[in-house]
């Protein structure tokens, strides 16, 4: 990662995140938003769809969009159509529009002053869905939210502590931690970090920094999976894999029976 930070600091700053955090309403954050979003359906029906016959007896099919959702305030999107004329296709666009995007909540809103006017969507679990000319349109996120730099913040529900004896009669805590997810479109590599305290009858404490996993990453915009070697998840028996939950910028990971809960501190571009 571009970004590297010492472990040692991640509980300080997830602690002030968390305060933060417990404020949060159901809102999302603007940044979430940025990205590319792919047409998914129309009216309910996943394109390409809603096959139809023009006046001049060509066959007109709903292709496929793209919607960009830019951090300087703009947007963009295209819905494309293909006419069936015998064996000759042509694509040509159905809707076209740029403009200004904001957020109120979960309200994202679209303004066109150049003919679209002004479209909103509630949001979606990384969908969202605007009527354009009598139809609804529905674009799904391609671009990951999950991209970023985060800090351990609970163990199953609890504070930043747990801890095992091991063979030796050591007494391991995990008392910090750091997961980096980096970017990809929909998906790219993590790495995963703790910090481990080493409490010994023969000797002083010690702390090590710990790579806990890494290895690829795949969000669907509901859910994050992790493959790499050492995870093995709390909801089945395969090994090198662990699946997560993002909501306002809290990332939940169930594995190796545990629960793991990190707080984004930086958001990747």
């Amino acid at each position: 990662m571009a970004v590297s930070m010492n472990l040692r600091t991640i509980a300080a700053w997830a602690a002030l995140a968390a305060a933060a955090a417990c404020q949060a309403n159901n809102s999302i954050a603007p940044g979430d938003l940025v990205g590319y979003y792919n047409l998914s359906a129309r009216d309910g029906d996943r394109v390409p769809c809603c096959v139809r016959t023009d006046s001049q007896g060509n066959l007109v099919t709903v292709e496929r969009g793209e919607l960009e959702i830019e951090a300087n305030g703009k947007y963009s999107f295209a819905i494309y159509q293909v006419l069936t004329a015998g064996s000759t296709l042509t694509e040509e666009p159905l809707v076209l529009s740029s403009g200004r995007w904001s957020l109120d909540g979960r309200t994202l809103t679209l303004v066109d002053s150049g003919g679209l006017g002004s479209v909103s969507s509630a949001l979606m679990n990384g969908a969202v869905a605007f009527q354009i000319q009598g139809h609804e349109y529905e674009f799904k996120r391609i671009v990951p939210v999950v991209v970023g730099q985060y800090g351990w913040l609970t163990f199953d529900g609890g504070l930043p502590t747990c801890c095992v004896s091991d063979s030796a009669g050591t007494r391991v805590s995990v008392i910090g931690g750091e997961l980096d997810i980096a970017s990809g479109t929909p998906s790219g590599t993590y790495q995963m970090w703790l910090v481990k305290r080493y409490d010994s009858s023969s000797g002083s404490p010690m702390e090590a920094d710990v790579k806990y996993a890494s290895g690829a990453y795949v969000w669907d915009g509901q859910t994050l999976t992790l493959e790499g070697a050492g995870l093995t998840p709390a909801d089945s028996g395969t090994s090198g894999r662990a699946v997560g939950s993002f909501t306002g910028g809290l990332l939940t990971i169930l594995t190796q029976n545990h629960k793991y809960q990190f707080i984004r501190l930086i958001q990747m571009p």
